[in-house]
């Protein structure tokens, strides 16, 4: 422990701001562009057929609203902690750290359901590999977020290759009949879709925790969830187009495993370990990111008293919390071995609404302060990316389910109790040690 300090500064300067728009914007790319996207054309073409493709535009707008809104509260808001930080500042520790628990959950058990998967892909000892896999994950966080941003750079090139030549090779045999041009969606449809789809584009709110290490956060926010977000967009209708002229109507009877399918039909046998090799790194991208996320997490919540205080140690060199990831890893090593967090994950659907709520009622509190000094159409702009926002995470809870909610509900509670014992406790010591003075 010589070689490690702790951190006493709330405001996050003994972190390093070397975040760039890059490393923000490969954050935000593997955080949301997991194992799903594997998965996801042969879901969505069950709900909409042919249509398909312009369901992502319309998430895709949807999800710049809700982008927007999160770079306004990021640019004012510049303490790592993401929606928990987002969330205390306008409205108080209860509300942050009710949202950081959520929060940590949602990412854990997103963690725990993706590792499961990823050992699944290689027949070997499912103990050793978990072992390797937090091994080699603690290896690539265990260094400067500048080098960590790196990394994350080459994964996001390695998972985008495969899905680039899928893509390369798919254009060339575009069927137009099996993609409408003139798409005609019912609201049942509209709103199904779209719902299975705003989650598939969730991920922005894990990438932005690490807030007090980017550099330049005015700047670089508001351009890494554009250039991210924009990407994940094209990127998704690219691929959604590809495999439906691969497969036709038989997408939605092999919607379990739709681009190995597709790539089989594009390039055989060899098309389909490309795709294999494309869905294991980009699981792989996804812990790293999450790795880093959830670490500073676990670092803030104990820089702000409600963790023990070793979770706040930052490596004397690095300026990374390495007991957080330390801790981190046993928690995820815990979960994949017992293999029982699948109920728990129940809280992910509702618990991510309810952070985006958080982060767009932030935003409009923190875009209230500055007003006065907003132009008429940066209010217009705001205000309407604000509503469009909240009527669609509004709607999103439509879709959640009565046990959904009794889980939340019960967690929260839970996260009360906490709140009020740990205040408690943290109070009683600082009137003894004034009292002392």
């Amino acid at each position: 422990m010589t070689n490690m300090k702790v951190s006493v500064d709330q405001n996050n300067i003994s972190l390093r701001k070397e975040l760039g728009v890059m490393g923000l914007s490969a954050s935000i790319f593997n955080c949301t562009v997991g194992g799903g996207i594997f998965r996801l054309p042969g879901a969505i073409f069950l709900i909409a057929g042919i249509n398909a493709p312009f369901l992502y535009l319309i998430c895709g707008v949807l999800m710049g609203f809700i982008g927007y809104c999160f770079g306004t509260v990021g640019r004012n808001i510049l303490k790592t902690g993401g929606p928990y930080a987002y969330v205390a500042e306008s409205f108080g520790p209860y509300a942050g750290f009710c949202t950081a628990v959520l929060g940590f959950l949602l990412g854990i058990f997103a963690m725990a359901s993706v590792t499961d998967a990823l050992l699944a892909f290689f027949p070997y000892s499912r103990t050793l590999l978990l072992i390797c896999l937090l091994a080699l994950l603690l290896f690539l966080s265990l260094t400067s977020i500048n080098r960590s941003a790196h990394t994350l750079a080459v994964i996001s090139v390695l998972k985008l290759l495969p899905l680039l030549i899928f893509i390369i090779v798919g254009i060339m045999h575009i069927e137009l009949k099996q993609i409408s041009l003139s798409p005609h969606l019912d609201f049942t449809t509209l709103s199904r879709g779209s719902m299975l789809l705003l989650f598939a584009f969730m991920g922005l709110e894990s990438a932005l925790i690490p807030s007090g290490e980017i550099r330049n956060p005015n700047k670089t926010i508001p351009l890494a969830l554009a250039y991210s977000l924009i990407s994940i967009v094209v990127l998704y209708v690219l691929i959604q187009i590809c495999a439906q002229s691969a497969l036709g109507q038989a997408l939605s009877a092999g919607h379990e495993k739709p681009l190995l399918l597709a790539a089989r039909v594009f390039m055989g046998k060899p098309g389909e370990l490309l795709m294999l090799l494309g869905a294991s790194v980009s699981m792989f991208g996804f812990l790293v990111s999450m790795m880093i996320s959830l670490s500073r997490l676990l670092y803030v919540l104990s820089q702000d008293r409600f963790l023990p205080k070793a979770l706040g140690i930052l490596h004397e060199t690095k300026s990374i919390p390495q007991i957080s990831l330390y801790v981190l890893s046993i928690v995820l090593f815990a979960l994949v071995s017992v293999g029982s967090f699948d109920t728990l994950a129940v809280l992910a659907n509702l618990s991510a609404i309810l952070l985006y709520l958080g982060c767009i009622l932030s935003a409009l509190v923190q875009f209230s302060k500055t007003v006065t000094n907003k132009t008429y159409g940066q209010r217009f702009l705001f205000y309407s990316a604000a509503i469009a926002a909240l009527l669609t995470m509004l709607g999103m809870l439509t879709s959640i389910k009565p046990q959904e909610w009794i889980m939340v509900l019960f967690t929260l509670s839970v996260a009360s109790i906490i709140y009020v014992l740990k205040t408690q406790v943290t109070d009683r010591r600082l009137k003894i040690r004034s009292n002392i003075k």
